[in-house]
């Protein structure tokens, strides 16, 4: 049966979401959800998970430069819990360093001011988490 995975960008007040066409061969920015908290953003991430026909859930891990563990990934990891109890499909963790300052340079080329587009911002963090996780799966 064929099926998406779907990246996750988790921020305080968006979060990026990304997805894969069906064969799980390419990966797109999708869309930008606003974190209302965990019950309503589980709520909304398992509406998109059940719409888009997702088998894996890819969470993006803010790990410090030198990969270590900042606040930011406590609270990512914190939030991962009370995720992977609140969906069907499995989750995976997938660092994601130096993303959002990616896409913040993706967006200056492509002709966006970055604050002016911080939904996109996300979305394509989102994109390149999956896009890194894509790369390494065989």
């Amino acid at each position: 049966m064929l099926s998406r995975i779907m990246a996750v960008d988790y921020g305080e007040k968006r979060i990026g979401i990304a997805h894969t066409d069906l064969l799980q061969m390419f990966a797109k920015p999708f869309k930008t959800i606003p974190n209302q908290g965990p019950e309503k953003t589980i709520l909304a991430i398992n509406e998109l998970i059940k719409e888009k026909e997702v088998s894996t859930l890819v969470l993006g891990l803010p790990l410090g430069l030198e990969g270590q563990e900042t606040a930011k990934t406590r609270e990512v990891l914190a939030f991962a819990e009370i995720l992977r109890a609140g969906i069907t499909v499995p989750l995976e963790m997938w660092d994601e360093r130096l993303t959002t300052y990616e896409a913040k340079l993706e967006l200056i080329k492509m002709g966006y001011d970055p604050i002016k587009g911080r939904k996109l911002i996300d979305a394509l963090a989102a994109y390149m988490i999956l896009r890194s996780y894509l790369e390494t799966q065989s």
